[in-house]
């Protein structure tokens, strides 16, 4: 009997411009501060990785950003390039001018100044692979040299996403008790503050951290489970929709009423009349 192994893969024929490598190195920083000033017309990026130390970059904003080991700094086309590496303590930093495509970039959600890296094994690794290709220049090297480039920029944006993702569910954990209560009890009128010591927060915290986590105020939030409740008893009940308003929670029904309509664009009883 024939055995028959398939390994299969589709990117849904995705395409993007290849990044290509313009110039990379490494630089150790030990005795005087590095400063570099440089304003670039042309459209090529610059990204900055430091592997220890300090740098500061000087933006808009009065004081310098600090950039500690780990961290990453993209200057995108177009964006002076101002910023000092500290020789105290010495400062390793590796470096790529580049060329690419900014649909490429915002692919892999690479389109901001700043970055911070944690899987730091890796991107050196594959720099140090890339500074060898180019130094060594043997045959298809600026195939190669871009090939890492493309490695290195998405080893950053997934530890980014990363990062991101476990703070997310931080966050998500910090607020379960609000929401849990949000969605048993919607129908109750419940302050923020209310919610907030559910959470031990204070309320201004608990406001700016749910709206970041959620997209959407505490309040929307509840009005849209509110207004999910309510079209299931247009659906499956002949219940008035005074009644369905104090049900689900909202203080009259011309304000149901309003609300509904702002979601669905047309009244209550022409959804129930649709859906029944």
């Amino acid at each position: 009997m024939d055995n028959y192994i398939k390994v299969y893969a589709s990117n849904n024929g995705e395409e993007s411009s290849f990044p290509a490598v313009i110039s990379t190195g490494r630089s150790e920083i030990t005795e005087i501060d590095h400063n570099v000033k440089r304003r670039y017309l042309g459209n090529d990026y610059l990204i900055v990785y430091v592997e220890r130390g300090k740098m500061l970059v000087y933006g808009d904003k009065k004081n310098p950003i600090v950039i500690t080991g780990g961290g990453v700094v993209l200057f995108a086309p177009e964006y002076e390039q101002k910023y000092s590496f500290a020789h105290d303590p010495s400062t390793v930093n590796y470096w790529i001018h580049f060329k690419a495509d900014r649909s490429f970039m915002r692919k892999i959600d690479f389109d901001i100044a700043t970055r911070m890296v944690f899987d730091n094994d890796d991107v050196i690794a594959a720099w140090d692979e890339l500074i060898g290709e180019i130094q060594l220049s043997s045959f298809a090297s600026s195939v190669m040299a871009n090939t890492l480039l493309v490695r290195i920029l998405t080893l950053v944006s997934r530890a980014n996403r990363k990062a991101e993702d476990n703070k997310n569910s931080q966050l998500y954990k910090q607020l379960s008790p609000a929401v849990i209560r949000m969605y048993t009890d919607y129908a109750e009128s419940r302050s923020n503050l209310f919610y907030a010591e559910l959470c031990n927060m204070s309320e201004s915290w608990f406001y700016d951290q749910f709206s970041k986590a959620y997209n959407k105020t505490p309040n929307k939030f509840i009005n849209d489970i509110r207004l999910r409740a309510a079209e299931n008893l247009l659906q499956e009940t002949d219940s008035s929709l005074e009644r369905i308003a104090y049900l689900t929670g909202f203080s009259t029904q011309q304000y149901f009423s309003k609300k509904f309509k702002e979601k669905h664009h047309i009244s209550p009883l022409a959804y129930r009349n649709k859906h029944k």
